[in-house]
């Protein structure tokens, strides 16, 4: 979006979402405070205030623009052309890959992960993008039974979520371990031995 066409309060609050990603996968949820936000980007305390009610709605604000950005980067990667297998399998590797690349935001989505199990707001908010990304992995699931490739017998609700499982394993383990990173070529190969275990995946 051209810069010159957001509001000054819209340009606000995107200056300090953009710094609790930094702030929070740095300090972690409980040490960063307003005060450190405001002192960063030069405002006034009072701003993130205005624009956020408390730190929980900031939190809150801050991972669904991450995942926001997240589902866009990893839609731009499909093709009109690619077939059901094809999204599948670019969507498993863009999931952990994201998470590689884009470190500060990944760790601020395993600081919600953390944070659902004890806060009720933060669980709600969890289970609604698990929600989500179960229902874009099922309408791919559903597109290649349409064009027989995949021959899977469980459900496909309960498939996706499986397969949602494993991505979050997997992407938790690829940050855990990124200073003795596995090859991407090696995880790329578990990833689309993952697929074609559970499609039954056949050409």
């Amino acid at each position: 979006m051209d810069p010159s066409k957001i509001s000054k309060g819209k340009l606000t609050q995107q200056l300090i979402i953009d710094k609790a990603i930094s702030l929070f996968s740095k300090y972690g949820y409980d040490r960063t405070s307003f005060q450190m936000i405001a002192d960063e980007i030069d405002i006034s305390r009072a701003a993130p205030l205005y624009h956020f009610k408390n730190k929980s709605g900031l939190f809150e604000a801050t991972v669904r623009y991450i995942v926001s950005k997240k589902d866009e980067d990893i839609a731009q990667l499909y093709d009109l052309k690619d077939d059901a297998y094809s999204r599948l399998l670019k969507h498993v590797r863009a999931t952990v890959s994201w998470f590689i690349i884009n470190k500060s935001q990944a760790e601020v989505l395993l600081l919600l992960y953390y944070y659902c199990s004890i806060e009720n707001r933060f669980a709600a908010l969890y289970h609604e993008i698990l929600q989500n990304d179960c229902r874009v992995i099922e309408e791919v699931l559903l597109a290649g039974k349409r064009e027989k490739c995949f021959h899977f017998t469980a459900p496909s609700e309960q498939l996706a979520r499986t397969m949602s499982d494993a991505l979050v394993g997997f992407c938790v383990n690829a940050l855990a371990g990124r200073k003795k990173a596995e090859p991407m070529k090696s995880m790329e190969h578990r990833l689309t031995l993952l697929v074609n275990l559970m499609v039954k995946y056949e050409t």
